[in-house]
Order: C-alpha cells, then sequence, then structure tokens
C-alpha cells in the first residue's frame, strides 16, 4: 500500500509542478518556456519558505523585542 501511495504522491507533485512551470513560463503568444517556468518557480518557491521562515522567526522571537 505505501508504493502505491508513493506512487500516487509523486504522480500529484509532478503535475503540481508542471502546472507551475506553465504557469510561471508562459508568454504572450500562447507558447511556454519551460525551463524559464521551472527556473521562476523554483525562485518562487525558494522566496516563499524564505519570508515564512523570517515570519515564524519573528513569532518565536516575539516580533524582535
Amino acid at each position: 500500500m505505501s508504493d502505491a501511495r508513493t506512487l500516487i504522491d509523486s504522480g500529484f507533485i509532478a503535475v503540481a509542478e508542471m502546472r507551475s512551470r506553465v504557469e510561471y513560463g508562459d508568454d504572450r503568444n500562447g507558447h511556454v518556456n519551460y525551463v524559464k517556468g521551472a527556473n521562476t518557480a523554483g525562485f518562487v518557491k525558494v522566496a516563499a519558505a524564505m519570508i515564512a521562515n523570517a515570519f515564524w522567526d519573528e513569532v518565536a522571537i516575539g516580533g524582535g523585542r
């Protein structure tokens, strides 16, 4: 069962990653630059993680008091 679950989870992750590539790699002519989309999606993912980490650091510290 866990092998099937892992396979399904991997499929969902792959679909989400492909959607991100299309979302961020879409140009205005209807073409998709998958490399640009992957790079931009990766940057957005890292930036969101950095922002979340800074937020939780502030919460743990007590708002910088």
